[in-house]
Order: structure tokens, then sequence, then C-alpha cells
């Protein structure tokens, strides 16, 4: 009886706990009544209002919780002012790396930037190909006031910041990251179109610098996608948070796309040196079939240039889509309205784009090839499966509202 008088039950776990102990040894929770004052960091009746040595008010949950998001929210937006400048910064910096073939060995060189037209290059060229410098000029000029336009807006962001209107740094980000891809897709289309005719040129990707912008411009966007996300759940609940946590999650990876689409193996070319060349994306512009072609496979050369059109616009227009639906998603009214549309339109596009690439690898290639790309078609499955998930993600919210309606008809 005297030794369960020298002992008591924790409030969390209903341990026995001595009367001297503070904390409960089974889990940890203060059982003597007291705090730590945060300020002053001396102990105070737990129950007090103010601490009863400085004076200092007690932070509610409430309080902890708005700190929190606090936080997280200019995390999210320095994280944000990353990307958009990485954006805007290295889209100084586009530019390609021509794999040269003599008749026994190849070398790698830089051929040039996004401004190369205004260099001696432009003065090469225009002797030559009028239709492309002139085609690179506008590409340039274009890409120029989209940079200027979206510092304009990211400026102008950063002023209502500093003027305490409400900001959000991811919308001129998730543009600018959208701006950067498909100013580097124009590019390359333009250089491929204008290089092969030397002869020797059998590839042609992306440099390190286009690739490294793209890296670090979507990582610091993912990771501020991600504390916007957090800051969310802080704001409006885990559960409400979570009913659009997958789709958010998918969008990111979607728009993460391009960046996989430009740097993962998409051709392979046997040169005549013996050995061989893998590219990303823009090796289709370096394809063996168009560098054939012009030795007079005419069937695959044509074939090579039609579904090349094809692919530009197609992978521009699922660009646009992506940052539409990243503004539908994460700033307005969630997947409401007519998001669900677009996810479908982008998902369409996607697939479109994987099976366009699909035709357009195996169909020169059947023409002269040794062995057929098999990694080519596992990332374009991959393309297709993504689409798919977006297509299916997107297809949830209608189906639900439908399956409402009925059941509100049928009670009626």
């Amino acid at each position: 009886m005297e030794a369960q008088e020298n002992k008591r039950l924790c409030p969390n776990c209903n341990a026995e706990c001595g009367l001297d102990a503070a904390f409960c040894p089974s889990c940890g929770a203060r059982i003597d009544g007291m705090r730590v004052c945060r300020k002053c960091k001396k102990k105070t009746p737990e129950g007090s209002e103010y601490c009863i040595h400085c004076g200092a008010k007690k932070e509610s949950g409430a309080e902890k919780k708005e700190k929190a998001a606090a936080r997280l929210s200019a995390v999210s937006s320095l994280l944000a002012l990353i990307s958009a400048f990485s954006s805007i910064i290295f889209a100084f910096f586009i530019g390609a790396d021509q794999l040269i073939e003599s008749e026994s060995s190849t070398s790698q060189i830089a051929i040039c930037d996004l401004y190369f037209f205004f260099g001696e290059a432009y003065e090469s060229m225009a002797a030559s190909d009028k239709f492309a410098i002139g085609l690179g000029t506008a590409i340039s000029a274009l890409t120029l006031l989209g940079i200027a336009a979206i510092a304009v807006y990211l400026c102008k962001t950063l002023l209502d910041w500093l003027n305490k209107k409400e900001t959000n740094f991811l919308k001129p980000a998730i543009w600018a990251y959208v701006f950067y891809g498909a100013a580097m897709t124009l590019f390359m289309w333009l250089i491929g179109q204008s290089v092969y005719d030397d002869g020797m040129t059998a590839l042609l990707i992306p440099s390190g610098p286009s690739i490294a912008g793209l890296a670090i411009a979507g990582v610091s966007l993912l990771a501020s996608l991600a504390c916007f996300k957090a800051k969310e759940a802080l704001e409006i609940g885990v559960g409400s948070m979570l009913r659009h946590l997958i789709p958010a999650l998918l969008l990111c990876v979607a728009l993460f796309a391009p960046l996989f689409i430009f740097s993962s193996g998409l051709c392979k070319v046997s040169l005549d040196s013996g050995s061989v060349a893998e590219g990303g994306f823009a090796a289709i512009w370096g394809d063996v079939a168009i560098f054939e072609g012009r030795r007079g496979y005419e069937t695959a050369y044509w074939t090579s240039v039609a579904l090349v059109s094809l692919l530009i616009p197609l992978l521009l227009a699922y660009l646009v889509l992506c940052g539409y639906i990243a503004g539908r998603l994460f700033f307005d009214d969630g997947l409401a309205g007519k998001t669900p549309y677009f996810g479908f339109a982008a998902a369409s596009v996607l697939a479109a784009y994987a099976v366009v690439n699909i035709v357009f690898v195996s169909v020169p290639y059947s023409y002269f090839a040794d062995e057929a790309p098999i990694f080519t078609y596992i990332n374009q499955i991959g393309l297709l499966v993504l689409s798919a998930i977006i297509a299916a993600i997107n297809a949830l919210p209608l189906i639900r509202g439908k399956i409402k309606g009925e059941k509100a008809a049928d009670l009626q």
C-alpha cells in the first residue's frame, strides 16, 4: 500500500511513475504539471496562460501551426524563386553538342548557344540557308521577348510581396520552366535542320548547361511544390490535402517529363568508326535516319521529317497544357471545373507523342539499322503508362461526381 502511494499514473499512457518524476519513463510525456517557457526556458505551470518568470504568453497549437505554415511558405517561395531565376538565366546557355564522325574516329564539340545567330555562325549560315537563319533569328527574338515577359511577371510578383500583398511565386516559376522547355525544343529542332549538310554530323545532343538548367530549375520547382502542399496540409488539414496529393504528385512527374525526354536514351546510332552513340530527345534530329537519308534513303529521310514535324507541336502543346493544369490544380479550385478535361488532353498529347516517336524510330531503322533500339521502346512505353495514369487520375472526380448524381437522382 505504501509502495502504491509513492507512485502515480501517467495521464498519457497510464504507466506507473514515481512521485518525483518529471517525465513518464514509458512514453516520455511530462507529468509534473509544468511546461518550459519558450522565451526564458524556465519551468512554469502548464495551466498558466503567461510565464510566471518573464510574462511571455503561452503559444497555442493554432499559433504553432500558423508559424510552421509561414516558414513552409517562405521556403516554398525561395525555392520557386531559385527555379524561376534558373530557368531565366540558363535560357541564355541553351545549346547543343555535335558529334562529328570522320573516317576512323569521332569527336564531340559544342557548336553553339541560343544566340549563335547573332555571331559568326550567323554570317556563315546566311550564305547557305536563308530560311534557317531567318527562322533562327525569329526564335531567338521570341525567346528574348519570352524571357523579358517572365522577368516582368516575376518582378511584379516581387513588388506585390514587398507591398505585403498576397503573392505566390510558384506561378511565374512554373511558366518560366515551361518556357525553358519550349525554347529548348524549338532551338534543338532548328539546329538539327541546319547542321546536317556537312556530311559528318552523326548525332546532336543538348549541351551540359542546357540539361543542368532543366534539372536545377526542375528540382527546385518540385521541392517548392512539396513545401506548398505541406503548408496546405497544416492550414486545411491532412485529410483535405490528401485528396489532391496523388494528382499533384503525378502533375509534378508530368512537368518533369521534358527532362527525361531530353536526357534519356531515345536513339542509338552505329557509326562508321565502329562505335555506338546514344542520344536523348534531341537526337531525333541527329538520328542516323536523317543523316543517311541525305545519302540516298529518301523514304527514310522524308518519313523522319514528317514525324519530327508532328513531334514538335505535340511536345509544345504538352508543356503548355501541363502549365495550365498546374495553375488550376495548385492555386485555384483544385480538380473542379474543366481541369480534368485538360488533364485528358495532356494525357492524350503525351500518348500521341510516345506513339509518334515509336513510329519515328521504327520506320527509319527498318531501312538500315542492324539492331532495334529496345531501350527506346521501353522509354516510350513508360510515357504511355504515365499518360494512362494521368488520364485515370483526372477521371476520378468525374466518375465520383457522376455516381453522386445518380445516387441523388435515385433518392428523389
